[in-house]
C-alpha cells in the first residue's frame, strides 16, 4: 500500500498535461498520494521510505503550477521543507547517490522561490549555487554523465539568475553560467538527448544575451551566438511536440533579435520585425488564461519591439508606439504591484519609454505624453531601489531625467546625476546623460 502510494504520486507527476488546469489537477493528486505514504513511512520506523517520499513530494510542490507569487512562494517553501526533511536521512555517506538528487533538487527550489527584494534573491540563489555543487561531488562526469549534464545546467541556471552589484561581477556570473551550460552538452548530444540537449541550448542562448559587453561588436558578436542557440533548440522544440518549450524559446529568440546591434536602419528594421515574429509565435501558445505570466513577459516584449521598430513616416511611427503601449498595459494587467513587483517596475519602465517616443502632434499633446511617460518612470522607482536593483534604478533613473528636461530642469538634474553615478550600467558608460547634464546642469 504504501509503495503503491508513493508510485502513484509519481505517476501523477510525471502524467503529461494539455492545459495549466489539467496540470495542476495532476499535481494536487501526486500530493495526496504522497501525504498518504506519510501516514505509513515513519521517520523512526522506515527512514528510506520516508526520505524517499518527502522528497517526492518536494518534486510535487515544486511542479504545483500556481496563479500568484504568494502562491508559488508558499509551494516553493514547503518544497524545501520537504528536501530537507529527506536530506536527515539521506547522507552523503550513507546514500551519496540520493543525497545529490535531493541537493539537486533543493537547488532547483531555492532557484525558484520568489524573492520580496534582491538581497533576498541573492540569497537564496546562492543557497542554490551550494547545493548544485554538493551534487556534483557525487555526479562525476565519467560515473552519472546525464546527472551531471543536469546538474551542470541547473548550476547555469543560477549562474546566470545570481544579482550582481557590478557590470563585472555580473560578467564573471554569466561567464560561469556558460561554462556550466557548455559543459551539459558534452553530455547532452542532439541524436542522444534531444530535449536535453534543446533546453541547455535555450538556457545557453539566454546567458549569451545576457554577458556584458565592452563594446558594440563583441554586443553583437554575443547576442548572434545567442540566436545560434536558440535556433538550435527550436530544430528540437517543434510547436506540436513541445509547445511550451517552443513558446519559451520563441520569446527568446525575438528577445535577441531586439537586442541585436545594428549598423544601418534597414537591418534594424528586418531584426525587429523577426523579433515581432517571434513574440506572435509565442502568444500563439501563451495564451492570457492558460499562462498569464508569460503572456504578460511576451506582450512587454512584444510592446519593446513594436517601440523599436523603424518607421519611415510620423504616421507610421504613431501607430508602432501606441501598438507597444496596448502591449505594455495589457502586461500589467497580469503585472501587479504587489504581486510581481519587479515585472511590474521593469513594464512600467518600458510604457514610459513608449510614451516618452510617441509622436505629437501639438505641444500640448507632446506635454501630456511626457507627463505619462515621467508617471511611469516614477512608478518604476518605487520598486527599484538603488541599493537592491542598480542597474535597474541606473537606467530608470536616466529615462525619468530625459523626460524631466524639458519641463523641470532641476529634477532632471537629480536624476541625471543620480544614473551618471552609476555609469557603467548605461550606454556608452552614460555619455548621453553627461552631455546633458554640461548642458542643463549649471
Amino acid at each position: 500500500m504504501r509503495w503503491t502510494q508513493n508510485n502513484l504520486g509519481n505517476a501523477y507527476t510525471d502524467l503529461p498535461s494539455a492545459t495549466s488546469e489539467e496540470r495542476s489537477e495532476n499535481v494536487r493528486k501526486a500530493l495526496e498520494c504522497n501525504l498518504a505514504a506519510l501516514e505509513i513511512y515513519r521517520k523512526d520506523e522506515y527512514p528510506v521510505g520516508y526520505a524517499t517520499t518527502q522528497n517526492n513530494l518536494g518534486n510535487a510542490y515544486t511542479d504545483l503550477p500556481s496563479v500568484t507569487s504568494e502562491e508559488r512562494s508558499e509551494n516553493v517553501r514547503k518544497a524545501i521543507e520537504c528536501y530537507r526533511a529527506a536530506l536527515e536521512i539521506r547522507k552523503k555517506d550513507g546514500y551519496p547517490v540520493d543525497y545529490a538528487m535531493t541537493q539537486n533538487n533543493l537547488g532547483n527550489a531555492y532557484t525558484d522561490l520568489p524573492s520580496a527584494t534582491s538581497e533576498e534573491r541573492s540569497e537564496n540563489v546562492r543557497k542554490a549555487i551550494e547545493c548544485y555543487r554538493a551534487a556534483l561531488e557525487i555526479r562525476k562526469k565519467d560515473e552519472y554523465p546525464v546527472d551531471y549534464a543536469m546538474t551542470q545546467n541547473n548550476l547555469g541556471n543560477a549562474y546566470t539568475y545570481l544579482p550582481s552589484a557590478t557590470s563585472g561581477e555580473r560578467s564573471e556570473n554569466v561567464r560561469k553560467a556558460i561554462e556550466c551550460y557548455l559543459a551539459a552538452l558534452e553530455i547532452y548530444r542532439k541524436d542522444e538527448y534531444p530535449v536535453d540537449y534543446a533546453m541547455t541550448q535555450n538556457n545557453l542562448g539566454n546567458a549569451y544575451t545576457c554577458l556584458p559587453s565592452a563594446t558594440p561588436e563583441e554586443r553583437s558578436e554575443n547576442v548572434r551566438r545567442a540566436i545560434e542557440c536558440y535556433l538550435a533548440a527550436l530544430e528540437i522544440y517543434k510547436k506540436d511536440e513541445y509547445p511550451v518549450q517552443y513558446a519559451g524559446t520563441q520569446n527568446n529568440l525575438g528577445l535577441a533579435y531586439t537586442y541585436l546591434p545594428s549598423a544601418i536602419s534597414e537591418e534594424r528594421s528586418e531584426n525587429v520585425r523577426k523579433a515581432r515574429e517571434c513574440y506572435w509565435a509565442a502568444l500563439e501558445i501563451y495564451k492570457k488564461d492558460e499562462y498569464p505570466v508569460q503572456y504578460a513577459a511576451t506582450q512587454n516584449n512584444l510592446g519593446l519591439a513594436y517601440t523599436y521598430l523603424p518607421s519611415a513616416t510620423s504616421e507610421e511611427k504613431s501607430e508602432n508606439v501606441r501598438k507597444a503601449i496596448k502591449c505594455h498595459l495589457a502586461a500589467l494587467e497580469i503585472y501587479k504591484k504587489d504581486e510581481y513587483p519587479v515585472q511590474y517596475a521593469t513594464t512600467q519602465n518600458n510604457l514610459g519609454l513608449a510614451y516618452t517616443y510617441l509622436p505629437s502632434a501639438t505641444s500640448e499633446e507632446r506635454s501630456e505624453n511626457v507627463r505619462k511617460a515621467i508617471e511611469c518612470y516614477r512608478a518604476a522607482l518605487e520598486i527599484y531601489k538603488k541599493d537592491e536593483y542598480p542597474q535597474n534604478y541606473c537606467i530608470t533613473a536616466a529615462n525619468l531625467g530625459m523626460a524631466l528636461v524639458s519641463i523641470d530642469s532641476r529634477n532632471a538634474c537629480h536624476w541625471l546625476r543620480e544614473a551618471y553615478a552609476l555609469k557603467e550600467f548605461l550606454p556608452d558608460q552614460g555619455k548621453r546623460s553627461k552631455e546633458v547634464i554640461d548642458e542643463v546642469c549649471r
